[in-house]
């Protein structure tokens, strides 16, 4: 009852935030999802339709088109609308809540999953239960599945329940170890056909289960115990590998990670002779299969980037031409560096989990004492190695969240001891200073917010309203007529899922077909208008979507850093897009907002007419304070601009806060300096008339 209080509790939190969005809207799903959220969860409305999701989806790349069940991994979209349509309630839900609702509950097992290994490493069904608390109130176990349909919603509970499932085959006394291993070995395989990144967490998995092997090497009959649990554990990694087409495509039956595996059971079997036979044997059919080029086009823009991220600490060096193309596309959202604000909000106090073991490891004769077994061990190990990855991208954060607690259960206590009890209160109370914060994160109430601002990086990037996100997919999807649209992969998704259009480049990238149009769209679009052009006919584009980022965005995560960090002239297509749309021969300008622009291929600026559409000035040079050198490079005051546009948002915030607290002349103060700081639209204006009683023209 407990524990399915706490889930329910972790449902709740996820949900409640989910819709407490600002781009929640009830009855109206347009914009939810984001990026390849939005992409999986067109496929997921797809079979919750009853519709086929076709072998190759030429809407999600046009015109060549995605091979889905070769690049993608289905099985979390197909398990989302298989239980819909089983559903067997009559339910007045939406798809989209429906969907929030799975991704809630689903993502919540993972809690029980660590009482389960919690349980099972240290016998102590109080102290488990404690940890699963601090666990599942934590907001490093919620956060990630807040307005989100990502693979890891289904990948991460079917991991750690495959972990626990391991850690109870290990003692040689369990009863119905074979029945837990071979558990441990068909969720991993579930996992593997979920999602990409486990075969990456199997190789740190393998990595640790070797040390753990070699800490007890003098018990054979625990060493026994892990040999078999291996066996079961790569055999079913292996049928996997050869039952998922998206495995059979990178050859996961030969990888580097599925070869590991049975060296490491060769070893704990026979010794290091066995494992160097089975390592030869391996590399053999490594060399044969010619699994070399296949890991090398399915994942070498992950093995770049880790190389990418140790030679430079972490951190993006200044110019982009120092990174490696697919590094600089890959490097960003998750796959970031995480920032000390991030790691500070997601692990205080959550690490405080860890100070019972701290304190009793520094008293000698204590009490408490480490159980002597591999699971506690394999732990400890993969704690070590997930902290390391989160250092090197977010993405990685709920495994160190999930292990840290699991970390905090290595004690054992006599029976009655006062230092367990004090122990367990210290674990609620950081379970209730975690669910205090999950509950309202960005609260001003909550003291976290107080330390992690000063650490939090300043705004560099320009910012995209909702309205301005759903202005433009409106527009798609009602005067678009279906034509194929040539827009960056972030927003790609959005458009495809919601406005129904074709899109050139798809959100997800994973093969490198992909990433090589995606790196011809950015060099074309800070090429000339004539290179732009090629590429659109090339691949048949109708429509362009411009996105004012592509030229105010100057941070590490912007276009024009992915592109390398080209200059810009007056002739840059980008350029042209964003100021001199009347100069362009091939695209004509049919609708803009202050974050988008859409341009028609092949039409001219006159058969468009621009001037009939709403100005605004980001599209306007002279604000720029634009300086021509001598080889025509183009430099812009972009800095400055969005500092304006910055304070132009704070002083309008403060102006509508001061008119509805009723403080009017407070309130126009605060409109005068948001105007003078940045022009703004008609909605401005007329609010400017509520408030003021007299015609918005005259006020400065």
């Amino acid at each position: 009852m407990c524990l399915a209080a706490l889930v329910m509790l972790s449902v709740h939190f996820k949900v409640k935030h989910s819709v407490g969005l600002p781009r929640f809207a009830p009855g109206d799903d347009l914009g939810y999802f984001k990026v390849e959220s939005a992409l999986q969860y067109r496929y997921a409305l797809m079979t919750a339709r009853g519709e086929e999701v076709p072998e190759v989806d030429r809407l999600a790349q046009y015109p060549e088109g995605i091979r889905t069940s070769r690049e993608l991994t289905m099985l979390m979209e197909r398990l989302t609308g298989w239980t819909w349509r089983a559903w067997p309630l009559r339910t007045p839900l939406d798809f989209r809540m429906f969907v929030i609702l799975w991704v809630a509950v689903v993502s919540s097992l993972s809690i029980a999953a660590l009482y389960l290994a919690a349980l099972k490493l240290t016998s102590d069904a109080g102290l488990a239960m404690a940890c699963a608390w601090v666990y599942g109130a934590s907001w490093a176990a919620t956060g990630d599945f807040i307005g989100s349909y990502t693979f890891q919603c289904l990948g991460l509970p079917l991991i750690f329940w495959s972990f626990a499932c391991f850690c109870a085959s290990l003692e040689p006394a369990a009863l119905g170890r074979g029945r837990w291993a071979l558990a441990a070995g068909l969720l991993m395989a579930l996992a593997l056909g979920s999602w990409h990144v486990t075969r990456f967490y199997l190789a740190a998995f393998f990595a640790a289960a070797g040390w753990a092997a070699w800490r007890v090497r003098g018990d054979a009959a625990r060493r026994g115990a892990m040999l078999k649990s291996l066996a079961v554990l790569s055999g079913c990694a292996l049928v996997a590998g050869l039952a998922f087409p998206v495995l059979r495509e990178t050859r996961f039956a030969v990888s580097p990670t599925l070869i590991a595996g049975w060296v490491l059971a060769a070893w704990v079997w026979r010794g290091p002779k066995a494992a160097g036979a089975a390592l030869l044997a391996g590399a053999a059919l490594f060399a044969v299969a010619g699994q070399a080029s296949v890991e090398g086009a399915s994942y070498g823009h992950a093995y770049r980037l880790l190389w990418d991220k140790a030679r430079f600490l972490l951190s993006k060096p200044a110019d982009p031409g120092m990174l490696h193309p697919e590094s600089r596309l890959l490097w960003m959202g998750p796959f970031d560096s995480p920032s000390a604000g991030f790691l500070v909000f997601n692990f205080v106090p959550l690490v405080l989990v860890l100070l019972p073991r701290l304190v009793l490891g520094l008293r000698r004769g204590s009490a408490a004492t480490e159980p002597a077994s591999a699971g506690p061990v394999l732990a400890d190990a993969l704690l070590v190695l997930s902290a390391a990855g989160t250092a090197a991208m977010t993405r990685i954060a709920p495994f160190a969240a999930f292990f840290l607690c699991l970390a905090s259960a290595r004690l054992r206590f006599p029976q009655g001891s006062r230092l367990r009890a004090a122990v367990l209160a210290g674990l609620a109370l950081v379970a209730a200073a975690e669910g205090l914060r999950t509950s309202a994160p960005y609260s001003r109430l909550n003291p976290f917010m107080l330390l992690v601002a000063p650490l939090m990086p300043g705004e560099e990037r320009p910012t995209v309203s909702l309205a301005d996100e759903r202005g433009l997919l409106r527009w798609l999807k009602e005067r678009g007529a279906g034509r194929p649209v040539l827009a960056h992969f972030g927003i790609s998704g959005q458009i495809l899922a919601y406005a129904g259009a074709p899109v050139l480049l798809n959100p997800k990238a994973e093969s490198g077909a992909s990433r090589d149009k995606i790196r011809g769209f950015l060099a074309a679009l800070y090429g000339g208008e004539e290179g732009l052009g090629r590429f659109c006919a090339e691949h048949g584009a109708g429509l362009v979507v411009y996105a004012a980022d592509y030229l105010l965005d100057e941070s590490a995560d912007g276009a024009r850093y992915g592109a390398g960090g080209p200059r810009l002239t007056l002739d840059t297509a980008a350029v042209k897009l964003h100021f001199r749309p009347e100069k362009l021969k091939g695209f004509g300008l049919v609708y803009q907002n202050p974050a988008f622009r859409v341009f028609a291929v092949g039409k001219g600026p006159a058969a468009s007419g621009p001037s009939s559409l709403p100005g605004d000035p980001v599209y306007d040079l002279d604000r720029f304070s634009p300086k021509v050198s001598e080889d025509g490079t183009l430099s812009l005051d972009v800095a400055g601009v969005l500092a304006r546009m910055k304070t132009h948002r704070l002083e309008l915030f403060r102006a509508r806060l001061m008119a509805r607290m009723g403080q009017r002349e407070a309130a126009l103060e605060a409109y005068g300096r948001a105007l003078a700081a940045w022009p703004s639209g008609s909605s401005t204006r007329e609010e400017l008339d509520r408030v003021s009683g007299r015609p918005s023209a005259l006020v400065p």
